[in-house]
Protein backbone atom coordinates (compact mmCIF):
# COMPACT_ATOMS: atom_id res chain seq x y z
CA UNK A 1 0.00 0.00 0.00
CA UNK A 2 0.85 3.75 -0.47
CA UNK A 3 -0.21 6.23 1.25
CA UNK A 4 0.36 10.04 -0.02
CA UNK A 5 -2.22 12.22 1.52
CA UNK A 6 -1.35 15.95 0.61
CA UNK A 7 1.39 15.04 -0.38
CA UNK A 8 3.49 17.21 -3.12
CA UNK A 9 5.00 16.08 -6.03
CA UNK A 10 6.80 18.51 -8.47
CA UNK A 11 7.04 16.27 -11.46
CA UNK A 12 5.20 12.95 -12.83
CA UNK A 13 4.05 10.64 -10.34
CA UNK A 14 4.30 7.36 -12.77
CA UNK A 15 2.62 4.36 -11.60
CA UNK A 16 3.26 2.22 -14.80
CA UNK A 17 4.97 -0.01 -16.51
CA UNK A 18 4.32 -3.29 -14.61
CA UNK A 19 4.19 -1.45 -11.66
CA UNK A 20 2.03 -3.05 -8.96
CA UNK A 21 0.66 -2.01 -5.86
CA UNK A 22 -0.75 -4.90 -2.99
CA UNK A 23 -2.99 -2.49 -0.92
CA UNK A 24 -4.81 0.73 -1.14
CA UNK A 25 -2.83 3.51 -3.04
CA UNK A 26 -3.85 6.84 -1.43
CA UNK A 27 -3.83 10.16 -3.33
CA UNK A 28 -6.28 12.20 -1.23
CA UNK A 29 -5.73 15.69 -2.00
CA UNK A 30 -2.37 15.04 -3.55
CA UNK A 31 -0.79 17.77 -5.76
CA UNK A 32 0.96 16.41 -8.64
CA UNK A 33 2.63 18.86 -11.06
CA UNK A 34 2.07 17.11 -14.13
CA UNK A 35 0.50 13.81 -15.17
CA UNK A 36 -0.40 11.05 -13.29
CA UNK A 37 0.35 7.46 -15.37
CA UNK A 38 -1.03 4.36 -14.57
CA UNK A 39 -0.93 2.56 -17.33
CA UNK A 40 0.43 -1.21 -17.65
CA UNK A 41 0.23 -0.55 -13.94
CA UNK A 42 -1.82 -3.15 -11.53
CA UNK A 43 -3.53 -2.09 -8.58
CA UNK A 44 -5.41 -4.39 -5.74
CA UNK A 45 -7.25 -2.40 -2.82
CA UNK A 46 -7.58 -6.12 -1.04
CA UNK A 47 -11.46 -5.37 -0.97
CA UNK A 48 -10.61 -1.60 0.19
CA UNK A 49 -10.69 1.02 -3.25
CA UNK A 50 -7.70 0.39 -5.32
CA UNK A 51 -6.47 3.82 -5.54
CA UNK A 52 -8.29 6.66 -3.49
CA UNK A 53 -7.58 9.88 -5.89
CA UNK A 54 -9.99 11.87 -4.03
CA UNK A 55 -9.52 15.75 -4.04
CA UNK A 56 -5.90 14.78 -6.51
CA UNK A 57 -4.84 18.16 -8.21
CA UNK A 58 -3.19 16.97 -11.64
CA UNK A 59 -1.21 19.49 -13.47
CA UNK A 60 -1.70 17.27 -17.02
CA UNK A 61 -3.34 14.19 -17.55
CA UNK A 62 -4.25 10.82 -15.64
CA UNK A 63 -3.53 8.31 -17.84
CA UNK A 64 -4.91 4.83 -17.01
CA UNK A 65 -4.98 2.89 -20.24
CA UNK A 66 -2.99 0.28 -21.98
CA UNK A 67 -2.50 -3.04 -19.85
CA UNK A 68 -4.28 -0.94 -16.50
CA UNK A 69 -6.12 -3.15 -13.66
CA UNK A 70 -7.54 -1.79 -10.48
CA UNK A 71 -9.17 -4.70 -8.55
CA UNK A 72 -11.29 -2.75 -5.64
CA UNK A 73 -11.71 0.50 -8.15
CA UNK A 74 -10.65 3.50 -8.67
CA UNK A 75 -12.40 6.73 -6.97
CA UNK A 76 -11.47 10.05 -8.73
CA UNK A 77 -14.66 12.63 -7.32
CA UNK A 78 -13.49 16.21 -7.06
CA UNK A 79 -10.16 15.12 -8.92
CA UNK A 80 -8.78 17.95 -10.92
CA UNK A 81 -7.03 17.14 -14.13
CA UNK A 82 -5.97 19.88 -15.78
CA UNK A 83 -4.70 18.17 -18.95
CA UNK A 84 -2.19 20.39 -21.34
CA UNK A 85 -4.58 22.93 -23.82
CA UNK A 86 -3.40 21.91 -26.76
CA UNK A 87 -3.29 24.72 -29.49
CA UNK A 88 -5.71 24.53 -31.96
CA UNK A 89 -4.13 26.60 -35.12
CA UNK A 90 -7.47 28.43 -35.75
CA UNK A 91 -5.81 31.46 -36.06
CA UNK A 92 -3.17 30.40 -38.45
CA UNK A 93 -5.02 28.46 -41.45
CA UNK A 94 -1.69 27.82 -43.32
CA UNK A 95 -0.75 25.06 -40.47
CA UNK A 96 -2.94 22.19 -41.59
CA UNK A 97 -3.23 19.19 -38.95
CA UNK A 98 -1.89 16.08 -39.89
CA UNK A 99 -2.46 14.24 -36.52
CA UNK A 100 -4.42 14.19 -33.53
CA UNK A 101 -4.70 11.35 -31.20
CA UNK A 102 -4.82 10.85 -27.33
CA UNK A 103 -1.21 11.64 -26.57
CA UNK A 104 -0.41 14.49 -29.42
CA UNK A 105 -1.55 17.07 -31.83
CA UNK A 106 0.56 17.27 -34.83
CA UNK A 107 1.25 19.97 -37.79
CA UNK A 108 2.66 20.62 -40.77
CA UNK A 109 3.33 24.26 -42.07
CA UNK A 110 5.15 25.17 -45.65
CA UNK A 111 6.13 29.10 -45.47
CA UNK A 112 6.75 30.01 -49.06
CA UNK A 113 9.53 32.91 -49.49
CA UNK A 114 7.90 36.34 -47.49
CA UNK A 115 5.33 34.27 -46.11
CA UNK A 116 4.11 34.85 -42.65
CA UNK A 117 1.47 33.58 -39.92
CA UNK A 118 -0.11 35.39 -37.36
CA UNK A 119 0.76 34.61 -33.76
CA UNK A 120 -0.32 30.94 -32.44
CA UNK A 121 -0.14 30.26 -28.37
CA UNK A 122 1.58 26.64 -27.46
CA UNK A 123 -0.31 24.82 -25.15
CA UNK A 124 1.63 21.73 -24.31
CA UNK A 125 5.34 20.93 -24.68
CA UNK A 126 6.07 20.27 -28.43
CA UNK A 127 8.45 19.95 -30.75
CA UNK A 128 9.19 21.44 -34.07
CA UNK A 129 10.95 19.23 -36.81
CA UNK A 130 12.44 20.84 -39.78
CA UNK A 131 11.93 18.81 -43.03
CA UNK A 132 13.01 21.73 -45.50
CA UNK A 133 15.31 24.24 -44.42
CA UNK A 134 15.55 28.27 -44.86
CA UNK A 135 15.99 31.44 -42.51
CA UNK A 136 12.95 31.65 -40.59
CA UNK A 137 11.98 34.48 -38.19
CA UNK A 138 10.16 34.00 -34.66
CA UNK A 139 8.69 36.99 -33.11
CA UNK A 140 7.33 36.90 -29.10
CA UNK A 141 6.09 39.80 -27.99
CA UNK A 142 8.81 41.50 -25.46
CA UNK A 143 11.45 39.55 -26.99
CA UNK A 144 13.96 40.95 -29.95
CA UNK A 145 13.11 38.77 -33.18
CA UNK A 146 15.26 35.70 -33.75
CA UNK A 147 16.15 34.36 -37.09
CA UNK A 148 17.44 31.24 -37.67
CA UNK A 149 19.05 29.38 -40.63
CA UNK A 150 17.09 25.93 -40.27
CA UNK A 151 18.57 22.76 -42.26
CA UNK A 152 16.50 19.28 -42.78
CA UNK A 153 16.90 17.37 -39.66
CA UNK A 154 16.75 19.79 -37.82
CA UNK A 155 14.72 19.57 -34.04
CA UNK A 156 13.87 22.08 -30.94
CA UNK A 157 11.98 21.72 -28.21
CA UNK A 158 8.77 23.78 -27.77
CA UNK A 159 7.87 25.13 -24.37
CA UNK A 160 4.02 25.42 -23.15
CA UNK A 161 2.95 29.00 -22.46
CA UNK A 162 4.34 30.77 -25.42
CA UNK A 163 2.79 32.96 -28.16
CA UNK A 164 4.60 33.34 -31.70
CA UNK A 165 4.77 33.96 -35.43
CA UNK A 166 6.97 32.99 -37.97
CA UNK A 167 8.00 34.52 -41.14
CA UNK A 168 10.09 33.31 -43.67
CA UNK A 169 13.43 35.34 -44.24
CA UNK A 170 14.97 33.67 -47.05
CA UNK A 171 14.48 32.89 -50.31
CA UNK A 172 13.56 28.80 -49.70
CA UNK A 173 10.40 27.34 -49.13
CA UNK A 174 10.64 26.24 -45.53
CA UNK A 175 8.36 23.15 -44.45
CA UNK A 176 7.72 22.15 -40.60
CA UNK A 177 6.08 19.57 -38.42
CA UNK A 178 4.83 20.45 -35.32
CA UNK A 179 4.14 18.14 -32.49
CA UNK A 180 2.30 19.20 -29.85
CA UNK A 181 1.78 16.73 -26.31
CA UNK A 182 -1.14 16.62 -24.98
Amino acid sequence: AINMHDAKIGGELRLADKFRALGQVRLIGTQIGRGLACGNGQFSGNGQLAIDARRCTVGSNILMQSGFKADGGVELRRANPAGDTVSSRESAPQYEQIADNERIRAWRLILEPGQSVPSISQGGEGLRVVVRGGLLTTTTAGVPDQTLFLRAGDFAMQSSGTTRALRNSGTETIELVEIELK
